[in-house]
């Protein structure tokens, strides 16, 4: 029997099963993203509520609309021209209107130039990744690795002499992160996204 707990609405007993639905909430799990010219723009989103939601993400000229069914999903789009900020617009499920909470604004950085790659052969996978991240050089040699968040914190640095090493990534906050790795002098650097 479901009982309401306001006087003045009805309530009665019922020998049919009733099915109860949490209203969704959204929210981003990183507030920026880095851009490459003609690449697709992923950023990560953390829902609750019942599954099977839609999301609306808005900039100032207009909406994008996205079906998602995993708790952490990705949004993925084309960025789009002279746009830097979208928000996290609203969250729907078969419960209704959800509610969308912070972080909610998304601000893109459009990354103009890339050092050329003078290491060559450096596999970094799988990407992205949950629980390890493997560095594969293809020969030995004297390597160092270093983990930096977006907003340039250290977050883990290993030195490797072995044609690979295995990064334990499983106790990151899912995210964007920058991995530079350097040998003899040079460097190069990958975007690492943490589901």
């Amino acid at each position: 029997m479901v009982v309401a707990s306001d006087p003045n609405t009805a309530s009665a007993a019922s020998g049919v099963p009733m099915t109860v639905a949490i209203k969704p909430t959204a929210r981003l799990l990183t507030q920026t993203a880095y851009a490459l010219p003609g690449q697709k723009l992923s950023v990560p989103i953390e829902l609750t509520g019942d599954p099977n939601w839609q999301v609306e993400l808005k900039n100032e000229f207009s909406s994008l609309y996205f079906s998602l069914t995993l708790p952490i999903d990705t949004l993925t789009f084309d960025r789009q021209e002279n746009i830097s900020v979208y928000k996290l617009a609203s969250v729907v499920n078969g419960c209704g209107v959800g509610r969308v909470i912070e972080p909610s604004q998304l601000r893109v950085e459009l990354v103009t130039s890339v050092e050329s790659p003078v290491i060559s052969a450096i596999e970094v996978f799988p990407n992205p990744a949950t629980e390890k991240i493997r560095i594969n050089v293809g020969r030995p040699g004297i390597h160092q690795v270093r983990l930096y968040s977006l907003t340039g914190t250290l977050l883990s640095e290993s030195n490797f002499s072995d044609t690979y090493v295995d990064l334990d990534v499983s106790d990151l906050p899912v995210g964007t992160y920058l991995l530079r790795f350097l040998e003899k002098g040079n460097t190069q650097t990958f975007r690492i996204i943490k589901h």
